[in-house]
């Protein structure tokens, strides 16, 4: 039962790994399209945005398994919680190219892009 456990968190890792490096990607990109005004950055980025939100879905649903199926001691708890709190982290800094400067009154497209 124990290693099932662990192999289960290994995978959670493995999957929460993976949405960082889509988050690399999405901002590279957002930066390229920042900088260079290039559209097919733009599209990519978006492309990974999509991958980044079902990861988060896919990691919190993993996440919400683990707790209800295993009924973890303390300690666990607290890596599993702490993956979900990653894992939104990393989500919403990948999120935060299409609002880099939230709240500054300035208007965005359709695809949430600031305007300036």
């Amino acid at each position: 039962m124990r290693n099932k456990f662990d192999r289960q968190l290994s995978q959670l890792n493995t999957e929460l790994v993976t949405m960082g490096a889509l988050c690399e990607e999405a901002i590279t990109n957002a930066v390229k399209y920042l900088t260079d005004n290039e559209e097919n950055s733009k599209n990519m980025c978006l492309d990974a945005d999509t991958q980044i939100d079902k990861k988060e879905r896919d990691i919190e649903t993993l996440c919400l398994k683990l707790i209800l199926q295993q009924q973890p001691v303390a300690k666990d708890w607290r890596s599993g919680i702490g993956y979900c709190g990653d894992c939104t982290l990393c989500g919403k800094k990948g999120n935060a190219w299409r609002n880099p400067y939230p709240g500054n009154g300035r208007s965005s497209d359709q695809n949430g892009v600031r305007k300036y």
